[in-house]
């Protein structure tokens, strides 16, 4: 691994932020689905937990309302498909968000559509 990719993990290593509040056990749970995708396990209170791979600690995984905390960690072949997955956990819940937000606001002009007069 060269030393330019190692330093990008280590900085993803110190969190991801999120721009849009989330609930950390809704996105705790997503994450533990899908890590099972790369034969990992996800332990968690309250969107606190340790991921594991063959019954071993990988790394402390802590979700918040801003977004994602690693710790505990050593980098192995798995902490960027973690890290990757914590990613794309974050975009789906900021796109989500998004569409809410615009599908709360069209409902919210089409009910002051009808008032004209």
């Amino acid at each position: 691994m060269t030393k330019a990719f190692s330093d990008i993990i280590k900085t993803l290593l110190k969190g991801i932020k999120s721009d849009t509040i989330i609930e950390p056990i809704t996105a705790a749970q997503r994450f533990s689905t899908m890590i099972e995708s790369i034969d990992c396990e996800f332990y968690h209170v309250n969107g606190r937990g340790y991921v594991y791979h063959n019954q071993k600690k990988e790394l402390v995984v802590i979700w918040k309302e801003d977004g994602v905390i690693f710790k505990n960690h050593q980098i192995t072949i798995r902490t960027l498909p973690i890290i990757q997955i914590a990613l794309s956990i974050i975009s789906e819940l900021d796109d989500e968000n998004i569409f809410n937000q615009n599908k709360e606001e069209e409902e919210s002009s089409s009910d002051t559509d009808d008032i004209w007069l």
